[in-house]
């Protein structure tokens, strides 16, 4: 399913309403506006086991994917997977988040899981860095099953997208914040959501704190205090 992208001025925000204020914002733009549509046109996915791979760089956004996708499916993640019996999930609607070849993930046991959601009719959203048919299991069956799966990459925001979701959570805070200010934010912080939500939530800690509006002043001090612990 290839189409193409929205422009980046044409602003869509996808809310779960369980999710804690901050935490659950979507912006709809260049970087995941294909894995959205996705997601929204579940269950209508490929493959027996009706499966969907995003993938992306950490920080690109995938756990709020996922978050959005739990909320309209009942979905319910799952971090690793060693071993698999078939009374193991109370739900065929699976989310499969951070898949990488490794001890957490079991090729067989993956393998087993794939047949059975196919079996109960359910759906596989698989997160991880890479596509997931491209990790070398060492196991065809597995790997066949992979393939079968609708891939769609996502990426890291550009600034201009960082900046919406940037003013979102500043304005769920009742945080103002100058253009000018948001502007020099969303230049130099890194591409990560992560980040930038640390910074919002360190920004109106300190903006309480010391009883004054959020200035560019501030915003270097934090941002410094925040970098400082991230290297």
């Amino acid at each position: 399913m290839t189409k193409e992208q929205p422009p980046q001025d044409q602003i869509a925000l996808h809310l779960s309403v369980e999710a804690k204020p901050g935490s659950d914002i979507i912006l709809t733009g260049a970087s995941n506006a294909s894995a959205l549509e996705w997601l929204d046109h579940w269950p209508n996915w490929p493959g027996p086991a009706r499966s969907l791979n995003i993938f992306g760089p950490e920080g690109s956004g995938k756990s709020r994917l996922a978050q959005y996708f739990a909320t309209k499916t009942g979905a319910i993640s799952v971090k690793q997977l060693k071993s698999f019996t078939s009374d193991m999930f109370q739900t065929p609607h699976l989310i499969l988040d951070g898949v990488e070849q490794g001890t957490n993930w079991d090729a067989e046991a993956l393998f087993h899981l794939f047949n059975w959601v196919a079996e109960q009719a359910g759906s596989l959203l698989i997160l991880s860095r890479v596509p997931a048919a491209r990790i070398g299991w060492g196991l065809r069956d597995l790997e066949s099953r992979l393939t079968t799966a609708a891939t769609q990459e996502i990426y890291l925001p550009d600034d201009a997208y960082l900046a919406d979701y940037l003013q979102h959570l500043f304005a769920i805070r009742q945080c103002h914040i100058p253009p000018s200010v948001l502007e020099y934010i969303s230049s130099r912080i890194p591409r990560h959501f992560g980040f930038a939500m640390k910074l919002v939530d360190a920004l109106d800690t300190s903006s309480l704190e010391q009883k004054k509006p959020i200035s560019l002043k501030l915003v270097k001090s934090v941002l410094a205090e925040l970098e400082k612990h991230e290297l």
